[in-house]
């Protein structure tokens, strides 16, 4: 219910709640074990209410800590390296095809496709269109966190204004069915 109605998910939750602490009263005569189960009702609600929040930042809020990010590099004067970790696609392995070959394939080849289309962008400098197409890539290729990473990146670089050119460290390889690669982008000093 809650991936496709959070609000609906809530409202039951609220309604259910409420029904509970109707009984409160019913059920307890003390005002001390009626405070103490309303208290834990409480909790268990909040509980169920934090299954219909998402479990990363939007694209939106992963863009403006980037924005923020290139601010105050920017504002202290420094020289300062700006590290991101995370992976290309990242559909992994079900674990009933876990087995050897697993940890050095990828889970999905058309995730494979993508990612070697990701780095042929990046390689030739065509970062406006790799950022057009990353709220698709992050969510049809299993992006680790939506690419929280790749988005506060890119935004820290300056999103369509960035320049520099990617060097790729090392050749794409996989890891428990994700795609992985080491990319440095260079900043003009």
């Amino acid at each position: 219910l809650y991936k496709k109605n959070p609000d609906g998910a809530n409202e039951v939750i609220n309604q259910l709640e409420r029904k509970y602490m109707k009984h409160v009263d019913e059920l307890y005569s003390t005002d001390e074990m009626k405070a103490q189960t309303r208290e834990f009702l409480g909790q268990e609600m909040n509980f169920l209410r934090s299954f219909t929040k998402e479990l990363f930042t939007s694209f939106e809020e992963s863009r403006i800590l980037g924005e923020a990010t290139r601010r105050a590099i920017d504002e202290s004067g420094e020289r300062v390296a700006v590290l991101a970790s995370g992976s290309l696609s990242h559909r992994l392995w079900p674990n009933k095809k876990l087995g050897p070959e697993a940890w050095t394939s990828i889970a999905s080849e058309f995730n494979r496709q993508v990612d070697l289309r990701v780095l042929e962008l990046w390689q030739s400098g065509c970062y406006r269109e790799f950022l057009d197409m990353l709220p698709d890539y992050a969510t049809k290729c299993n992006g680790e966190g939506g690419m929280a990473d790749t988005i506060m990146l890119f935004a820290a670089l300056g999103w369509y204004d960035y320049r520099g050119t990617a060097e790729q460290l090392c050749d794409y390889f996989p890891s428990s069915g994700s795609g992985q690669v080491n990319v440095e982008f260079h900043v003009e000093a």
